[in-house]
């Protein structure tokens, strides 16, 4: 998407509801002129604002109702983590219990597979680029994606990006390789969209 797409898309988010607020606005003093021609001719004449909101949010329309644009995927920059102090002592919260795959709930296994699956796919061995996606916040699987997100945030296995797409933490990669005969089987996220 050109930086032209992304103003005019900002736009329209903009444009719209203000087009929509001031006639409601002007015709609430005179009910009697908003009949349904003044709002078909209104319709019309945001088409070129409403359009490209649809097209950008819909997938497609089909037999299964409405498919909404719910994944994209990209890639970002390895995460650089400080180096240690030699003089620290470890945390005895973090370090008392470490978590270990079969702990972790269906959407964190399934967003644990996905990228690490898709992370080989691509880059193979080289961790320096870090495969990531994001589910779109209309979709259905979104609160379970959230959830995931949430809970591998806190243990510091993924990190989020600029553009609100989550990849694997350098603690994350670590704890994939250990755990990679599981991350084999599962279900995952793989119908993507380009950002």
């Amino acid at each position: 998407m050109t930086e032209r797409m992304r103003n005019f898309l900002v736009f329209c988010h903009f444009a719209l509801p203000g087009i929509f607020i001031t006639t409601a606005a002007t015709l609430h003093g005179y009910p009697n002129f908003l009949t349904w021609q003044v709002v078909v001719v209104l319709a019309i004449a945001c088409l070129p604002i409403i359009l490209p909101l649809l097209a950008f949010y819909v997938k497609g329309i089909g037999k299964d109702g409405v498919m909404m644009n719910n994944v994209f995927t990209g890639s970002v920059t390895a995460p650089t983590e400080p180096a240690e102090q030699p003089n620290e002592q470890p945390d005895d919260t973090t370090t008392s219990r470490k978590k270990i795959f079969a702990d972790y709930s269906t959407p964190a296994k399934k967003v644990l597979r996905t990228l690490w699956r898709f992370q080989h796919e691509q880059f193979n061995e080289d961790y320096s680029q870090r495969w990531a996606f994001g589910v779109h916040p209309a979709s259905m699987d979104y609160p379970k994606f959230h959830a995931a997100y949430r809970e591998l945030t806190f243990d510091g296995l993924i990190n989020m990006g600029p553009k609100g797409l989550v990849f694997l933490s350098n603690t994350g990669v670590d704890f994939c390789k250990a755990n990679k005969d599981s991350l084999k089987k599962g279900d995952v996220w793989d119908s993507f969209d380009p950002v």
